[in-house]
């Protein structure tokens, strides 16, 4: 009888360490997720804020001011915003700090952009996969401003406002970053 005692307690202390280690395993991978979601997010941001991607802002953004052709606009920034719409999406981001970085710059960028992008579109057999993730991406961003400012709606922002954001873009310092 002792023998069948011992070895039911030995039975329910191995299924105990079991369930002990899948949780523990399960919370590390948890916690290094997360880790990694924050780490992509500082990489966005340095790369965000270099001196080539400031660079690139001015750029773009005196071509877009200036009405540029499409074949001069340069893409980097677009790219940029594409690629940080795909890791969102791929949930390699958390979204509440995409808002926090990212929210403010994304929901002007893209209505700046969009005519190019919907013309690329177009030449490109009405390709709606071009810069698909930047759309997505502001979209959500603009979910996310209406919701946190108690709007109804995500409200759009008029020319004014897209012109105003440029032109501090244009104006960007670039000297002193990475």
């Amino acid at each position: 009888m002792f023998e069948i005692v011992w070895i039911a307690v030995t039975a329910i202390g191995t299924w105990c360490l079991v369930g002990v280690t899948l949780w523990m395993t399960e919370r590390h991978h948890k916690v290094a997720l997360t880790n990694l979601r924050v780490r992509h997010e500082m990489l966005f941001v340095d790369r965000w804020e270099s001196k080539a991607m400031r660079q690139a802002r001015q750029i773009l953004a005196r071509q877009l001011l200036a009405k540029a052709s499409d074949e001069e606009i340069q893409e980097s920034v677009l790219d940029f915003w594409e690629s940080v719409g795909c890791y969102w999406l791929h949930k390699y981001l958390l979204e509440n700090l995409v808002w926090s970085d990212f929210g403010h710059c994304v929901v002007r960028w893209w209505p700046a952009c969009k005519a190019y992008v919907e013309e690329q579109q177009r030449r490109n057999q009405n390709d709606q996969t071009i810069y698909l993730y930047f759309n997505k991406l502001a979209h959500r961003m603009l979910e996310i401003d209406a919701r946190e400012r108690d709007l109804e709606q995500p409200e759009s922002l008029g020319s004014d406002d897209i012109n105003r954001f440029l032109r501090g873009e244009a104006a960007l310092e670039c000297g002193n970053s990475n």
